[in-house]
C-alpha cells in the first residue's frame, strides 16, 4: 500500500485510493468486509486547470454474492478448522445469514463515474472469457462436453444426430475462403495454374459475395467456392420467410395456409421450369453433356426459390411441436408414417442412381420431371417426421440412436467437416504430380469393351474416401478451436452486455446486479445522496453498488 501511494503523486489519487476499503482482516474471525473511510472520500476534490471543479469523491458501497454455492461450502469447511466459525455446528447457515447483504467492500470514485460502471469494472470475468475463447484446452472442453446446459435440451439431443447446428456461419465461410486463398503460398503442382482461373481467382475477385450472401447468385463457374450456395440460401431464406413465424403468432391458420401455398408454388415452379429448359431432375456431374449440368445448377439448384418449400415444413413442423407437444397417434398411423418417411427418404437416395450410371438414360421421362419437382419436399417431408416422433417421445430405438452422446462432439464439427472438405479435394486435385485413375467408362455395345477389374477402383475410391473424411474433421476441429469457439464466446460477450445499462439506471452490467444513486440535484439536506429503499436490497447472486456524493458549494 505504501508502494502504491509513493508512484501516485497526484494527492486527490493518493486520497482516493486510501478512502477505499482494503481485504478485510480478521476474515477467519467472520468479519466480511471494509467499510474504508467515508469522509476522506467524500472531502477529496479535484479542480482542472482554471481553478474549476472538475470531479469530486463519490463513497461506494458493493455487497458481493457468491453465485457459486460450492465455493462458500469450501470456503466454510476450512475456516470451521479455525476461527470463530468452529464453534458452530451448522457454520454454513450460519454464513449464510450474515452474508444477508453480501460481503461488503467499500470503494471511493470520481462523482463522475456511476455505480454501474463499478461494477462494469469489477466484472473481470469479461476479460477472462474472452481470453478462454482463444483457449485450446477450454474450446476442446467446450467441445466434448454432452450434458445439456438445460435439462428441457435433453429432449432434443437427437439434433445431434441429425444435422448441425451453428450461431455463426458467415466467420468461418470467411474463414475457409481465407485459408483457400493462400494456397498457392502454400503448395504448387503442374496442373495449379490450370485450375487457378476457376478456382482460385474467382476467390480474389467474387470473396465479398460470401460475406453478404450472393456467392449463389453468380454463375456456377465464377462462384467462390461452390457448396457455399448452402448458407448463403440459409441466410435468404430465413430473412425473406421471418414473416410466416411471425404471422402464425396472431393468425395461425393464416400463416399455415401462406406456408403451404408457397410449398406447392415452390414445387410447382421447379418442375415446370426444369421442364420448358430440358435440365436434370438433379444435378449429374457424370453427365456427357456438362452445358445441363451447368444450367441445372445455375438456374435450380443454387437458387432460393427451388428450396422454400422444405424451409416452409421446417416452419410449420417448430409451430405443431409448440402447439401440440402431446398429440395422440394411434399405433397404425405411427408404424405407416414411419413407413412412408423411410420410403420417401430411401427413393430420394437410390432413384438417381441410374442417371449417374447410364448415361443413355433420357431425362425427359416423367419420373424425372416428377423427381425434379418433389425430391426435395418428399425428402423434407421424411425428416420431418423423424424429428415429429422423436420431440414427442415416439423415437423408439432411432432416437436413442441420434441421441447417443458421441455424435454431440461430430454434430458440432460437421459444418467445420462441410466447409473444409471441398477445399481439400480442390487441394488434392490442384497438387497431383500423377494422374489418378478412378474408374473407367465403358460404353455399351461397343464390339470390344475392355475388363477391368472394378474392386481396385472402388477400393482406391474408398481409401480416398476415408482419407477425405478424416482430413476434413481434423480440419473442422482446428476451425473450431481457432474460429467457431473464440467467435461464439466474444459473441456472446458482447451481445451479452446490450440491454445492461452502465450509467443512471439500475440494470445489470455482464451478471452484476447494480443500485444506481439519484442524480446530483436531488441531494438531502445531510448533502448525500439517498438510494431509494426499493432498489437497496442487493439481488441474490450477485453483486449490488450503492454509492453516496457530498455536495461541494
Amino acid at each position: 500500500m505504501c508502494a502504491i501511494l509513493y508512484l501516485c503523486p497526484s494527492p486527490s489519487a493518493n486520497a482516493v485510493l486510501d478512502a477505499s476499503g482494503k481485504v478485510a482482516s480478521g476474515l477467519l474471525m467472520g468479519t466480511l468486509g471494509d467499510l474504508g473511510n467515508f469522509d476522506e472520500c467524500l472531502a477529496t476534490t479535484v479542480d482542472n486547470m482554471y481553478g474549476e471543479r472538475d470531479f469530486t469523491g463519490r463513497f461506494c458501497t458493493v455487497y458481493m454474492n457468491f453465485k457459486n454455492n460450492t465455493f462458500v461450502a469450501k470456503m466454510v469447511a476450512r475456516f470451521q478448522e479455525k476461527g470463530y466459525l468452529r464453534d458452530y455446528k451448522n457454520p454454513l447457515n450460519w454464513i449464510k445469514n450474515k452474508m444477508a447483504h453480501g460481503v461488503r467492500q467499500s470503494a471511493c470514485i470520481p462523482s463522475t463515474c456511476s455505480a454501474g460502471d463499478l461494477a462494469y469494472i469489477m466484472n473481470t470475468r469479461i476479460m477472462r472469457n474472452v481470453v478462454l475463447g482463444f483457449s485450446i484446452i477450454s474450446n476442446t472442453e467446450k467441445l466434448l462436453k454432452t450434458d445439456p446446459s438445460d435439462p428441457a435440451d435433453s429432449k432434443l439431443m437427437f439434433v445431434h444426430g441429425l444435422r448441425f447446428y451453428s450461431s455463426t456461419l458467415t466467420v468461418p465461410a470467411m474463414f475457409v475462403v481465407g485459408v483457400w486463398l493462400l494456397l498457392p503460398l502454400m503448395a504448387d503442382g503442374p496442373v495449379l495454374n490450370d485450375y487457378k482461373a476457376t478456382f482460385l481467382d474467382t476467390c480474389q475477385r467474387r470473396w465479398w459475395t460470401v460475406l453478404l450472401h450472393t456467392n449463389n447468385f453468380s454463375p456456377f463457374l465464377q462462384m467462390c467456392l461452390g457448396h457455399l450456395w448452402y448458407i448463403n440460401i440459409d441466410f435468404q431464406l430465413y430473412v425473406a420467410l421471418l414473416f410466416i413465424p411471425l404471422l402464425m403468432i396472431r393468425r395461425p391458420y393464416l400463416g399455415a395456409l401462406l406456408a403451404a401455398l408457397l410449398t406447392v408454388v415452390s414445387s410447382a415452379y421447379t418442375g415446370v421450369v426444369s421442364y420448358l429448359n430440358n435440365y436434370q431432375p438433379a444435378v449429374i456431374f457424370t453427365h456427357t453433356d456438362v452445358s445441363y449440368t451447368i444450367g441445372t445448377a445455375n438456374q435450380i439448384y443454387f437458387k432460393p426459390f427451388a428450396h422454400i418449400g422444405s424451409f416452409c415444413i421446417g416452419i410449420l413442423l417448430g409451430y405443431y411441436i409448440y402447439v401440440a407437444p402431446k398429440m395422440k397417434l394411434s399405433k397404425p398411423v405411427q408404424v405407416l408414417c414411419w413407413c412412408a418417411a423411410t420410403a420417401c427418404n430411401l427413393a430420394i437416395v437410390f432413384a438417381p442412381h441410374k442417371w449417374y450410371t447410364d448415361h443413355t438414360y433420357s431425362i425427359e421421362r416423367p419420373e424425372c420431371l416428377l423427381f425434379a419437382a418433389l425430391h426435395r419436399v418428399a425428402w423434407t417431408l421424411g425428416v420431418a417426421w423423424l424429428v415429429l416422433a422423436c420431440a414427442t417421445g415416439r423415437g423408439g430405438i432411432v432416437m436413442s440412436l441420434l441421441s447417443w452422446r458421441a455424435l454431440v462432439p461430430l454434430s458440432r464439427l460437421s459444418y467445420g467437416a462441410f466447409l473444409s472438405h471441398v477445399v481439400i479435394l480442390l487441394a488434392q486435385m490442384m497438387t497431383n504430380r500423377e494422374r489418378v485413375a478412378y474408374t473407367y467408362m465403358v460404353k455399351p455395345n461397343t464390339p470390344h469393351p475392355v475388363h477391368v477389374n472394378p474392386h481396385r477402383h472402388s477400393f482406391l475410391k474408398t481409401m480416398n474416401y476415408l482419407a477425405v473424411v478424416m482430413a476434413s474433421y481434423i480440419c473442422a476441429y482446428l476451425l473450431y478451436l481457432f474460429c467457431e469457439a473464440p467467435v461464439a464466446t466474444l459473441e456472446r460477450t458482447l451481445l451479452g452486455g446490450i440491454g445492461n445499462p452502465r450509467r443512471g439506471s439500475p440494470g445489470t452490467a455482464a451478471g452484476l446486479t447494480v443500485v444506481v444513486p439519484k442524480a446530483a440535484d436531488q441531494q438531502t439536506s445531510s448533502g448525500l445522496c439517498e438510494v431509494p429503499t426499493s432498489l437497496a436490497a442487493p439481488r441474490r447472486n450477485g453483486a449490488a453498488a450503492e454509492c453516496t456524493q457530498r455536495s461541494h458549494l
